[in-house]
């Protein structure tokens, strides 16, 4: 039988076990409580899978961070913080810290953070998502996307042909809080231009010679979800500047129609191109370039 991961939470031992005992026990996790000198020298043989810490008002977190993360790098590190510490909570990720859990937090906040975190440990060789690899840039592939899956950022993935793209859109979406809703993917490499704004914006009857019915598009489809844009730098400038008003004003007017109708959707986009080197090249749009690159996984 498998032990029970233990969860080592810093500080007062006598209020630390006060405050988690009761609820540690009802998630099935072992706890162990110690002040931060004694965690720190006993770290090698307590050999926690996950550190627990509170930030208090006035007190120094950040040099607890910094020694944790010296010591086991891959260890991951939960801060709580009421408000007033939240500017420290937000310097303690920049330093290394898994997540930042607000107080008052709920029990099923808790469990959550843990579950991650948990998950984040867990060796890389089980896969992640689908996703199979090892190699230290894969690794990094692996922590961006915990980092930002829960964000609502549009992400721009880049990478080879082949390399996995699609699978790594996939897991952002299914770790968001948009994972019950649809995720649309859109090969735009595949679609010859002359078809794609229809695809993609849907078209109203009589828009063209064929169009004998009104059609939703897949910004439509995607509403509440997210849409997968792989080969992004195939839209040509004319449907460039029709996606970038979409992302800026939330809603989109079909081919042939005239109503204005809202969406809400997360965008990731891929692209085996170099867009830096499309915008310098004038084939690529330097505003839709930055909406779509908010955040980059390479």
């Amino acid at each position: 039988m498998s032990r029970r991961p233990l969860i080592l939470v810093l500080g007062d031992e006598g209020e630390v076990s006060k405050t988690y005992a009761q609820i540690f026990s009802q998630l099935g996790y072992e706890f162990l409580a110690a002040g931060e000198e004694k965690a720190l020298s006993g770290l090698s043989e307590t050999q926690p899978d996950v550190v627990l810490t509170e930030f208090l008002p006035g007190k120094d977190g950040i040099t607890i961070i910094r020694e944790l993360r010296r010591i086991n790098p891959d260890l991951p590190v939960l801060v709580v913080a009421d408000g007033r510490s939240a500017p420290s909570a937000m310097q303690a990720i920049r330093e290394g810290a898994f997540e930042y859990i607000p107080k008052p937090f709920t029990l099923e906040h808790l469990k959550l953070a843990l579950e991650r975190a948990l998950e984040y440990r867990r060796p890389v060789e089980e896969g992640f998502d689908g996703i199979v690899g090892k190699s230290p840039g894969m690794c990094k592939v692996f922590e961006m996307i915990r980092k930002v899956a829960g964000t609502e950022a549009n992400v721009l993935i880049v990478g080879e042909s082949g390399t996995g793209k699609e699978l790594v859109a996939r897991s952002l979406h299914n770790r968001s809080a948009r994972a019950d809703r649809p995720f649309v993917p859109v090969d735009c490499a595949s679609i010859p231009e002359s078809l794609l704004e229809s695809e993609l914006f849907g078209h109203e009857k009589g828009a063209f010679t064929s169009a004998h019915t009104s059609r939703p598009g897949l910004f439509e489809h995607a509403d509440g979800g997210t849409l997968f844009l792989d080969e992004v730098s195939h839209l040509g400038l004319p449907l460039q500047a029709k996606f970038l008003r979409v992302l800026q004003e939330r809603q989109l007017r079909r081919v042939g129609g005239r109503k204005l109708i809202p969406v809400d959707i997360r965008v990731l986009s891929a692209s085996n191109r170099d867009l830096r080197e499309e915008v310098a090249k004038g084939r690529f749009r330097e505003d839709l370039y930055y909406r779509l690159n908010v955040i980059t996984i390479s």
